[in-house]
């Protein structure tokens, strides 16, 4: 019967459906994100650095969002949305440095057809996901909510760009120029998600204020 109750309340509870999956996804990021930075520190290849802080930085949206997803103070949770979209920001900007390593230095790494094809698919299914939730939460009052759908739409974008590299190898194709640049346009549409998320918590917080004052 507890395991019944459980499922139930997941269902029925929206916020806890979110909180659970956050945490999960929170601490993917941070343990891939530590990986990449021991693997660029021990291969002294920075830009794999500079990938792994922007993977712990998409973690530590996640961290704030969890923390202040429950408060019941508008204000705060105004600011800490605005955080998340400046964190955003940056992590689009590391992103695009990282990806630019492209043109200086090509990655032979190959994947095989199998793995290429079973990113694709997961990397092409949480874009779908992500794009579809953030659409949902546009007219959402809550900026806790739309800045996390925001984290994750970043999240989907960088994916899209491992999923061409991958497809590309597997081809045997390390078309490094053609990988750069796809890598430095998601990095930017990255940057203006997180702008976008910054604008829309900044109109909240006038109609907050609005509200008050009437």
């Amino acid at each position: 019967m507890a395991l019944k109750d459980s499922i139930k309340r997941l269902k029925e509870d929206k916020t806890l459906r979110v909180k659970i999956i956050t945490w999960i996804t929170m601490l993917y990021n941070f343990l891939w994100g530590v990986f990449k930075v021991f693997v660029g520190i021990f291969r002294a290849t920075y830009f794999f650095c500079v990938s792994g802080g922007a993977t712990l930085l998409i973690g530590t949206t996640k961290v704030i969002f969890h923390r202040h997803i429950d408060n019941d103070n508008e204000d705060i949770k105004i600011k800490k949305a605005k955080i998340i979209s400046v964190l955003l920001m940056i992590v689009g900007l590391l992103f695009t440095i990282y990806m630019s390593k492209y043109f200086f230095y090509p990655d032979e790494h190959a994947f095989s057809m199998i793995s290429s094809i079973a990113l694709a698919a997961f990397s092409f299914g949480e874009l779908g996901v992500a794009i579809y939730n953030i659409f949902k939460e546009r007219k959402s009052s809550d900026p806790m909510m739309f800045a996390l759908r925001s984290c994750n739409l970043v999240s989907a974008l960088f994916a899209i760009v491992l999923t061409q590299i991958a497809l590309l190898s597997s081809q045997g194709q390390q078309m490094a120029t053609e990988n750069g640049i796809s890598g430095v346009v998601f990095g930017a549409l990255a940057i203006i998600v997180g702008i976008i998320s910054l604008v829309v918590s900044t109109k909240i917080e006038k109609k907050s204020k609005q509200a008050k004052n009437e």
